[in-house]
């Protein structure tokens, strides 16, 4: 048997595997639907754009900066460009199916996940490789986690999926958040770039424009422009009341702060 032929065998078996193991059920619990395994792990069908990438993932989920890693492989022919048909295999036995749909459609230098690890892995400093920081025995000091905003049900919640977390199917953090008026908290999938324990806040506040100018913002974790996940002292939480960012009440957003790290992946929903 010739690799290639090889290879082909091993994504069929795993992929029957899957259809025995997994099945097709969803489970919905706290706003997230999660793909669910009867097994210990969740098998995912990806495409991807190089072995280059493949290697990398691989080694990102040694050192633990990825809640998954590549099975097996083989070339193929997509719109007229060589990708990978591959098998992925996560960590963990529920895993959000948002989440999942980050890797699609092929996987490549610039897809979400990858350069979620990669901005986490650049806090050493210069390395060059990826390959390089394993061999140097670099590892993540937090484990994977996946931010929630969801914006579009009353009230308004943000919840944190952390892999290999072994209670609530890996939702580690919840909290009541109140999100921009005027649908000014931007939707999409973004990652944390700066971190901050107090923070000044200036601007002019939506539809009013009223200028405000905020000392002392607390716990500040920014992942799109002027955008952040922070404390705020508030009568009531779970609506718009924001200037766009993501508030939450100051005892819940210290909690939280420990949790996330620079390059933490962050959702919030459309409305």
């Amino acid at each position: 048997m010739n690799t290639s032929t090889m290879l082909v065998s091993i994504l069929a078996s795993l992929e029957h595997h899957q259809k025995l193991c997994i099945g097709s059920y969803t489970v919905i619990k706290d706003d997230i639907s999660f793909n669910t395994s009867s097994c210990n792990h969740v098998y995912q069908h990806v495409k991807f754009a190089n072995k280059h990438i493949i290697k990398n993932i691989n080694l990102l989920h040694k050192m633990g900066y990825l809640p998954f890693k590549v099975l097996a492989y083989v070339p193929m022919i997509d719109n007229q460009q060589v990708v990978y048909d591959a098998i992925v295999k996560w960590d963990d036995k529920a895993v959000p199916k948002r989440l999942m749909s980050m890797l699609t459609p092929v996987v490549d230098k610039n897809n979400i996940i990858y350069t979620s690890a990669i901005q986490r892995l650049e806090k050493h400093g210069n390395v060059s490789s990826v390959a390089l920081a394993y061999n140097i025995g670099i590892t993540a000091k937090k484990p994977f986690v996946w931010v929630f905003v969801n914006q579009k049900k009353r009230p308004e919640k943000l919840y944190v999926w952390q892999s290999d977390y072994p209670k609530h199917d890996g939702i580690v953090f919840n909290s009541l958040v109140n999100t921009g008026v005027d649908h000014t908290t931007t939707p999409g999938t973004f990652t944390v770039y700066i971190r901050l324990r107090t923070t000044e806040m200036r601007g002019y506040f939506p539809g009013t424009h009223q200028y405000y100018d905020d000392p002392n913002i607390p716990w500040v974790n920014y992942f799109n422009k002027g955008e952040a996940i922070h404390g705020y002292p508030r009568y009531a939480y779970g609506f718009p009341q924001s200037a766009g960012c993501v508030e939450l009440p100051i005892r819940k957003a210290k909690e939280l702060y420990p949790i996330l790290y620079k390059g933490a992946l962050v959702t919030v929903s459309g409305w």
